[in-house]
């Protein structure tokens, strides 16, 4: 599952147990499951804004490839916890949360 927010709002989601799989409008990097090599339009059925790129490949694009991090990975600073819009989702936290 994978979701990407701007402004706090959800604009794309992707949800292999959920129905419909894939909300809202296609990104610009994603290849849509109508165009991938092996889509045969014959046999096989897609919503229009099915796309094919799996978390891995969403996570490269908009923050950071899990693959590249390792053992050897340098980091320095903090993290950020990226949360809904006030009203959107959830209430206020509180406390520290369980990560």
């Amino acid at each position: 599952m994978w979701f990407v927010a701007e402004n706090g709002r959800v604009i794309r989601r992707y949800a292999a147990e959920s129905d419909p799989e894939w909300e809202g409008d296609p990104l610009p990097w994603e290849t849509l499951a109508v165009d991938d090599p092996e889509f045969d339009p014959e046999y096989d059925e897609a919503p229009a804004n099915a796309g094919t790129t799996g978390a891995r490949s969403a996570c490269a694009y908009l923050s950071v490839d899990p693959g590249e991090v390792g053992p050897d990975t340098v980091t320095r600073g903090h993290g950020w916890l990226a949360v809904t819009a006030p009203g959107v989702g959830h209430g206020a936290f509180p406390g520290t949360l369980r990560v």
